[in-house]
């Protein structure tokens, strides 16, 4: 008995610990009400419909023991029978009581699942918009038609259990009787069961009617697209009058059963249930497929397309691709003398040569400085200001790493190793003189173009384990030369463990008995978790639908997190429908699962990106903002909770700066893209115009290729902007199709405008794989891709990138290599491409130039830090001695480079190119004495070498 106390009790508080937790969370983010909500609609649901569920089994268990006739002279079947009665009878109470709570419990945990549908029930919002068939407003099938499937769903259970346990009870008492002679039934069950069995057919008769609505959102398979939603020829012109009859006969078949209580006979009622039946498969079945095979498959574009028509329209509203602005481009330029298409490749793009999915172990390598820290697989890019101009940034966390720690235990783990330090970033667009990224932010702690902010990171995507702070253990800051620095957390985010009873909570929710009796644990200590920004946005918006990609930012001298999150719903009719877990598939999710989409409804026909949420890496405060001020959606959940979503107007300009368009609802319309840029029914019938998504050329994923931000201008632009892209090309063929982009700059007029460029189909312009391909096979590429393999190197393709221009498409691909030594990828070549003309060179600039067989722009030289060793000329040669001594210095440095790359040594490589710039600024000081004294210069002419020593500004990565 002992033992039994003991577990019950056990059990209980393991049950209280995960909801006091739960509410001591929410409590600490500002955002209970979330928590409160949801809870009393969950009770709510579950205690009406459970209580229902109850009374209905219960009640007709009742009454069947009530109309249980008198005893008679008993059959051999009844005295069986008589058996169970007689050891039931003391316990009939109580199993009455048992069987009622049983169905009660799984009715009400059933129906409090569906607290979304309720609340949407509801708080809906009308969209404002009708469909074309019933002229209803979407909000009917979105918010309403749900919550009535929901609830015819439970009449029918309730039913079939009613009748089940009814019949069960007549048959225990003799009211219903399989082989005693005499009537099968009494008159009290015949009425009892007919009732029953009559609701059963008026809810099915309700379902019938129901059933017409439902043809609107109702998904099929039809040869123009696998997601078909909506009614066709056939469902107008067969299914739906075929509904509204069987609605008719199921409301005179209930009625016939209902008029058993006055007939006392069920043939009137059977014989109306079977005619029931046989129409539902003449008329519900047969009749459509007849239709189909006589009247639709002979003149079938005919027939389908005023439906077709409807599904277009409907589904590029319901994903947002109705504004998109699909024009014709001719993919080849019209201009002969290609230089003159060299000044205009800068302006045209600010092209971004450092890859954020290759570059992070570079990161990792150059600026981890501890162990303990680490960098995403997968870098971020965002946009900040340089000398008054916007600059496409790479950028990561240096987040905390606990497998990095020098001594895995408790206390490290929990106590000291608790948080990572500053961001690190780096130019988009160049890289330093060795391959390695050009940083505008780093070190330890991180300084640069970024200024003073808040550097430690409590909360980020590598952190996912809970931390207790701000007590009497110390915490490790970070480390520099002079040793570690400790800190103790200031802020009151988290839980407070002050209280033994929250400890106790915890020790038994995270399975750690330690939090209850440590000494490390005392006043002011705080417990933090949930700590990665999509967890605590799903946690405190779980109507929400959030990317896959949370990035940071800088934002008034703190680390924000931001988020976009999506609202949705599986019920616009006729839009079809997609699933966000295929749609949003790429590359980069096939290998970082960190990156897939967090879906609430993994199936929907409507999205729309209706909130952006950040998250501090510091205090892990979560805030969310309106963003589609017009979603109907977003107003509906905004009424079921309110106070949780802030105002648009709320964003500041300096976190509006930041915000950009997100990539999984780019993804998903890309896909819709594929069929629905086409406008006319009989087009989208043919087929002829369907696009795909190319597979990432760059790896063996074989998965599709991401989008890229990318700051571009493209043709009907005057200027450059931040932008998301990505290609298309014929279904089944390599050949470019089409060129996507859209203006990805929050804040600005054009943000959200979907640009197209459409090739012709009678020319072939070649696609991403083409392009690649083409890479490959040209004999000096490759005989250079074999030279950098050499020994246990390591060739990596970097993004794709695909940029318009006069006409034609630019691709560049820079291309890093990692091994000699190294453990991390260094940028050695660019390939670039077009018009047929290929290029691969140590440099943009100089791929540019040999690709449009024209210098590029000319500036001032760049510094040391911009030139690029593996694009450096020989140097010349001068009369002044001192000079010469140093050229022939820089001429030998430059020679050894050139064998160390064929060699495929780094190491010397590098060292060579370091002698290399040590003699060439030795040859321009003495030039420069020499030019003082009146001495003759480099060349014979008396000039200063640096013009023509230095690299050409294009020589550099960046090509400016």
């Amino acid at each position: 008995m002992t033992l039994g106390v003991l577990a019950v009790l056990g059990m209980a508080f393991t049950m209280f610990a995960g909801f006091w937790t739960d509410w001591l969370w929410y409590r600490s983010v500002n955002y209970s009400s979330v928590f409160t909500t949801t809870l009393w609609t969950k009770i709510g649901l579950f205690f009406v419909f459970g209580l229902l569920m109850a009374l209905a089994v219960g009640f007709n268990i009742w009454l069947a023991h009530r109309l249980r006739p008198p005893l008679s002279a008993m059959s051999m079947e009844q005295q069986s029978l008589d058996r169970y009665r007689m050891g039931i009878a003391p316990y009939k109470k109580w199993l009455l009581l048992a069987i009622t709570a049983l169905v009660g419990l799984i009715a009400g945990a059933s129906a409090s699942s569906q607290w979304r549908t309720w609340l949407m029930w509801v708080n809906g919002v009308p969209f404002g918009e009708k469909d074309p068939q019933f002229h209803l407003d979407v909000g009917f099938y979105a918010f309403d038609l749900p919550w009535y499937r929901f609830l015819l769903g439970f009449g029918f259970a309730a039913a079939i259990l009613s009748v089940i346990a009814a019949a069960l009870t007549h048959y225990l008492y003799g009211g219903l009787r399989i082989t005693s002679p005499g009537a099968r039934a009494t008159a009290a069950a015949t009425g009892h069961l007919s009732v029953l069995i009559g609701i059963f057919v008026a809810l099915k008769a309700v379902a019938y009617w129901l059933d017409r609505y439902g043809l609107a959102v109702k998904s099929s398979d039809f040869k123009a697209t696998d997601n078909w939603t909506g009614l066709r020829y056939v469902d107008a012109n067969a299914y739906l009058p075929a509904k509204t009859i069987l609605f008719c006969i199921a409301v005179i078949c209930a009625l016939l059963f209902f008029a058993t209580l006055w007939r006392r006979t069920w043939q009137l009622p059977v014989i109306g249930f079977g005619l029931m039946v046989l129409s539902a498969i003449l008329i519900g079945g047969l009749y459509p497929a007849i239709v189909q095979k006589f009247q639709v498959q002979p003149n079938e574009q005919a027939k389908e397309a005023p439906y077709v028509e409807k599904n277009l329209k409907a589904t590029r509203e319901a994903y947002g691709i109705d504004g998109a602005d699909v024009t014709e481009y001719p993919g080849t330029s019209s201009t002969e003398d290609k230089t003159q298409l060299r000044d205009d490749v800068d302006s045209a793009a600010s092209i971004r040569i450092l890859d954020p999915n290759i570059v992070s172990p570079t990161f990792q390598q150059l600026q981890q400085i501890r162990n303990y820290y680490a960098f995403p697989t997968n870098l971020d890019v965002d946009r900040y200001s340089k000398d008054g101009k916007d600059q496409d940034t790479v950028l990561g966390l240096r987040e905390i790493n606990l497998n990095g720690i020098p001594k895995r235990n408790w206390i490290n783990d929990h106590f000291r190793y608790t948080h990572g330090y500053g961001v690190v970033a780096a130019e988009g667009t160049s890289a330093d003189s060795q391959g390695r990224p050009d940083f505008t932010e780093s070190d330890l702690p991180s300084k640069g173009d970024l200024g003073k902010y808040e550097q430690r990171v409590y909360y980020g995507e590598k952190t996912t384990m809970y931390s207790i702070v701000g007590g009497p253990q110390k915490e490790i800051d970070y480390s520099d030369d002079s040793g570690e620095k400790t800190y103790s957390y200031q802020d009151d985010s988290g839980v407070s463990l002050s209280n033994p009873v929250n400890r106790a909570a915890y020790a038994v929710a995270f399975g750690e008995p330690q939090i209850l009796y440590s000494g490390a644990i005392g006043d002011g200590s705080r417990i933090l978790y949930n700590r990665t920004p999509k967890e605590r946005v799903e946690a405190v918006a779980p109507w929400l639908t959030i990317d896959g990609d949370a990035y940071p930012a800088v934002v008034d001298g703190r680390i924000q997190w931001i988020v976009d999150a999506y609202t949705t719903t599986n019920g616009y009719p006729y839009s079809s429908r997609t699933t966000l877990g295929d749609t949003t598939a790429d590359s980069l999710t096939a290998t970082n699962d960190n990156r897939a989409v967090v879906a609430q409804q993994n199936q929907v026909n409507y999205i729309r990106n209706s909130v952006k949420a950040t998250v501090d890496a510091y205090t892990g405060e979560v805030k969310l903002f309106q963003w589609d001020t017009k979603d109907p959606v977003l107003k509906t959940w905004m009424k079921a909770f309110p106070d949780t979503v802030k105002s648009k107007s709320e964003i500041s300009k300096s976190l509006m700066a930041h915000l950009r368009y997100p990539q999984d609802l780019f993804k998903v319309q890309r896909e819709l893209l594929t069929r629905y840029h086409v406008k006319d029914a009989t087009t989208f019938l043919s087929g002829s115009e369907v696009w795909q998504v190319p597979d990432d050329p760059t790896n063996k994923s074989g998965s599709a290729v991401p989008p890229y931000y990318l700051s571009m201008k493209m043709p009907d632009q005057k200027a450059q902007a931040f932008s998301l892209t990505t290609t298309f090309t014929p279904n089944g063929r390599d050949n470019l199709s089409a060129f996507m982009a859209v203006d990805a700059e929050a804040g600005t007029t054009d943000y959200g405008k979907i640009r197209v460029l459409k090739l012709p189909t009678n020319t072939t312009v070649n696609g991403p794989s083409q392009v690649q391909s083409q890479f490959n096979s040209e004999q000096n590429i490759a005989e250079t891709i074999r030279l950098l393999r050499g020994g246990d190197s390591e060739v990596e393709y970097g993004n794709l990138l695909a940029v318009p221009l006069d006409g034609g498409l630019l691709y560049v691909e820079p291309v890093y290599v990692r091994g000699g030594g190294l453990k991390y990828p260094l940028l050695r070549k660019v390939l670039v491409s077009y018009g047929g003309s290929t290029a691969f060179e140590d440099t943009l600039g100089e791929a540019l130039n040999k690709v449009f067989g024209a210098e590029g722009p000319t500036t001032e030289p760049p510094d040391e830090g911009d030139q690029d060793g593996g694009g450096t000329k020989p140097p010349p040669t001068s009369t002044n001695p001192t000079v010469q001594d140093a050229l022939d210095d820089a001429q030998k440095a430059f020679t050894a480079g050139q064998d160390a790359l064929k060699k495929g040594d780094w190491e010397a490589y590098g060292k060579a190119q370091k002698d290399l710039e040590d003699a060439l600024k030795r040859a321009e000081d003495a030039q420069a004495q020499a030019d003082k004294t009146g001495g003759s210069g480099g060349g014979g002419s008396g000039s200063s070498p640096k013009p023509s020593t230095s690299p050409s500004p294009t020589s550099s990565p960046s090509g400016t």
